[in-house]
């Protein structure tokens, strides 16, 4: 489970060493040079923001791929170039991990910093500041809240105690290493299912 994360600001930032591939190419929603036409694309996969410029605009080049499986979507966005997003709430819990450079994520007072080695776990209903400098593409995690309803009970059924994470409480997920690293592989085997076509994926069944 997504909760079991460490309360964190996150580690010391680093630097980008090397070019990211584009993810869920074959999976594309947008590609634009309008901000409001990236914005209109964002909110309507996953949640209504406001989509603020910080950097040069002519560098400002949106690309938004995205498959879902059942209850969750993934979710590849880089926008180019610096800038802000703010959202006032979202319905579903959202995974963030930058495949290069530094997000930062203001949430609840707390600013969690996050690199390529980790993840950042937002939960329902937090409001949220998020700053994406230029050459930060992102691969981006939607959860549906009935699904962690759902996988709550069945772990209660089965035994296990899962504590929801409190409310207004953002943490960072460990990639490197433990169940972070576990769970960063099991992404990277839906992503390659996706990417490759006719896979597991593409099957309802599995899909739920």
């Amino acid at each position: 489970a997504l909760w079991h994360i460490a309360q964190t600001s996150g580690p010391r930032r680093e630097a980008c060493v090397a070019p990211t591939a584009v993810r869920l190419s074959a999976h594309g929603v947008l590609r634009t040079k309008d901000v409001d036409d990236a914005r209109a694309s964002v909110a309507a996969s996953l949640a209504p923001h406001r989509l603020t410029l910080l950097g040069d605009v002519t560098q400002f080049s949106a690309l938004h791929n995205a498959a879902p499986i059942g209850r969750v979507s993934l979710h590849y966005i880089d926008y180019g170039a610096e800038v802000e997003v703010a959202v006032d709430g979202m319905d579903f819990q959202l995974v963030q991990i930058p495949l290069a450079g530094v997000t930062t994520i203001r949430t609840a007072g707390r600013n969690l910093v996050v690199t390529p080695r980790c993840a950042a776990v937002t939960q329902i209903g937090e409001s949220l500041r998020m700053h994406y400098p230029a050459g930060n593409p992102r691969l981006m995690v939607r959860v549906a809240a009935s699904l962690l309803r759902d996988r709550v009970e069945v772990a209660r059924q089965c035994g296990v105690s899962v504590a929801p994470g409190s409310p207004g409480v953002a943490g960072v997920l460990d990639l490197s290493q433990g169940p972070g690293r576990t769970w960063r592989g099991l992404l990277d085997v839906a992503l390659a299912d996706i990417e490759a076509g006719n896979g597991l994926s593409s099957a309802p069944l599995v899909a739920q």
